[in-house]
């Protein structure tokens, strides 16, 4: 067996006997490894220059994915519950005072995350920015999401391959990321947004160029397609 392996076995076990030693006992000898394997997993996602990071109860999920990216920038949505975090997520990524940005929000407040999400993406290119949803809670997180597939910026989250049902949580080194696929774009809404802007504006061109971007993208063709015919034949 693995030294990592033993060392997660330990770890189980203490978790079942003392929550506060596991924790102690996780940070010290399995926190590292874990980095690491998610590093490993995330070459793909070095295209992204800025992270808004969701703190919530965990600073696990924040420190995973600004080891991952390395990013630029990074904003930190969080609640007075959840401020006590930062400290711990700083020492473990080594960011600069340069690269944080801090918002406190009320946590049960939509519109508070909408804006402050609204105001670090001012300015920025849309495409280098990741939204990560892992943390915070609930309202947090759907206020996070909506922003992020109206604005069409990706949002991301940590997943797992393996469930620690006794536990209630993913096995340690077995964290992922994945990013969550816009429904706005899958079903081609924002783009046929922007198909009525360019036609409105008689600019038919870029309207046939947007359709024809996402004709083999998304799920119901026969409507672009229709669209697609519909300009052809209107007058230049």
């Amino acid at each position: 067996m693995e030294a990592f392996e033993q060392k997660s076995e330990e770890w189980y076990k203490l978790k079942q006997q003392d929550e506060k030693l596991a924790e102690k006992y996780y940070y010290q000898h399995l926190f590292p490894e874990v980095i690491n394997r998610f590093c490993q997993r995330s070459s793909h996602l070095k295209n992204y220059r800025y992270l808004i990071s969701l703190v919530g109860f965990s600073p696990q999920t924040s420190i995973l994915f600004i080891k991952a990216l390395n990013p630029e920038k990074v904003l930190f949505i969080y609640s007075d519950e959840s401020e006590k975090h930062l400290d711990e997520i700083q020492a473990w990524t080594g960011l600069k005072l340069s690269q944080i940005e801090k918002r406190r929000v009320d946590s049960s407040n939509v519109a508070d995350v909408y804006q402050a999400i609204r105001d670090f993406v001012a300015g920025k290119d849309y495409r280098e920015i990741l939204i990560d949803v892992t943390g915070g809670k609930k309202s947090m997180v759907g206020g996070a999401s909506m922003v992020g597939n109206l604005l069409g910026i990706d949002t991301g989250y940590i997943d797992y391959g393996r469930y620690l049902p006794g536990l209630r949580q993913p096995e340690p080194g077995s964290e992922y990321p994945s990013i969550l696929k816009n429904p706005l774009t899958v079903f081609g809404d924002l783009e046929i947004e922007k198909t009525k802007e360019a036609f409105n504006a008689c600019n038919f061109g870029r309207a046939i160029e947007i359709l024809k971007d996402i004709e083999d993208k998304v799920k119901d063709v026969r409507k672009v397609r229709c669209l697609i015919c519909l300009l052809y034949t209107s007058p230049s």
